[in-house]
């Protein structure tokens, strides 16, 4: 525990709002309700999408596939600095604006229906985290090497080429002094994996 990812909590992996869930079908514009979790409230997001339309110099006409990278990106991804002029109720606001991403996040996070947050998380996937790039390990635990070798690396090799590895690894005397009791229980517990028959399985994935 205390060399896993502390932002995956070592899982390796991460949920994220997806782009392509959040805009299912690129033909429809945002007038047409082409962000999939905004098309509900559509009255809500109205003068909101009605801005970034003018702040990109586009028509909530236009099909999202038309739409220029650059604006569909901030649409998704927020303005960064730059402030867009938003009216509610005939007052006008100036802010800028965090993304439709970032929005769905807070959302997420905030609410405390399970409902909304079982609907929102339908619009979620899963990929590898960014930290640790599905390594599930500290930064620092993965500067510990075996060679050329991390702890990731090894956990990743199947168990017949774990076998192999710790059997060929090549350690000075002094080196063979300090790993000699492991490495024999780590070669005898590979020994038996690969007798029963379990060759195919990573070390990280259910040996």
């Amino acid at each position: 525990p205390h060399g896993a990812c502390a932002d995956c909590s070592g899982l390796g992996v991460e949920w994220v709002f997806d782009a392509e869930r959040v805009v299912p079908d690129e033909t429809l514009s945002l007038k047409q309700g082409a962000i999939a979790p905004w098309a509900r409230k559509a009255d809500t997001y109205k003068s909101l999408l009605a801005a970034l339309a003018k702040h990109l110099k586009c028509s909530l006409d236009t099909p999202w596939q038309d739409l220029s990278a650059k604006a569909r990106d901030t649409i998704l991804r927020g303005t960064g600095k730059d402030a867009i002029e938003v009216t509610y109720a005939r007052r006008k606001t100036t802010r800028p604006f965090e993304g439709v991403l970032r929005n769905l996040e807070r959302l997420y996070l905030q609410t405390e229906s399970n409902l909304r947050r079982e609907e929102l998380g339908s619009y979620r996937s899963e990929r590898p985290c960014e930290s640790c790039g599905g390594a599930r390990l500290k930064r620092h635990a993965l500067y510990i090497r075996l060679g050329e070798h991390s702890i990731a690396d090894l956990t990743s090799l199947s168990i017949a080429e774990a076998r192999v590895f710790f059997e060929d690894i090549k350690l000075d005397k002094q080196q063979m002094q300090i790993a000699r009791l492991i490495l024999k229980e780590i070669q005898e517990r590979l020994g038996f994996l690969c007798d029963v028959g379990l060759t195919y399985l990573s070390l990280d994935r259910g040996a």
